[in-house]
C-alpha cells in the first residue's frame, strides 16, 4: 500500500498508524438486497422436484441477492479489537 493510499481511521478519524501499532485493517464492505424473484423460482423448483439438492443442480442458478453498495474503509488496530462492526457499517456509503 503506497502512502497516498493511507486514510484516517473509518471509526475514529485518526491516522490508522496513530496508536503505534504497526498493523491496521483495510475492510471491504459490501451491502445487498435479497432478490425475492429469484428466490421465489427457486423455491417453486424445490416444491415442484420435492427435493432441494435436485432442485439446485436443474434451477437456473440465479443470483439470490444482489449488490447494491460497496466501500473500501481503513481501521486501525485500537478500534478494530474495540469497535463493533455495525458501526463500520453505518458509516459506509
Amino acid at each position: 500500500m503506497k502512502q497516498a493510499d493511507l486514510k484516517p481511521c473509518a471509526l475514529c478519524n485518526k491516522g490508522v498508524l496513530a496508536d503505534r501499532n504497526i498493523a491496521f485493517y483495510r475492510i471491504r464492505v459490501t451491502n445487498f438486497v435479497a432478490d425475492m424473484g429469484a428466490i421465489n423460482r427457486q423455491v417453486g423448483l424445490e416444491m415442484l422436484v420435492g427435493n432441494p439438492t435436485i432442485a439446485n443442480v436443474m434451477g437456473p442458478d440465479d443470483d439470490i441477492a444482489i449488490p447494491f453498495s460497496e466501500g473500501d474503509c481503513l481501521v486501525c488496530m485500537t478500534c478494530a479489537t474495540t469497535k463493533h462492526i455495525g458501526e463500520l457499517i453505518e458509516i459506509q456509503p
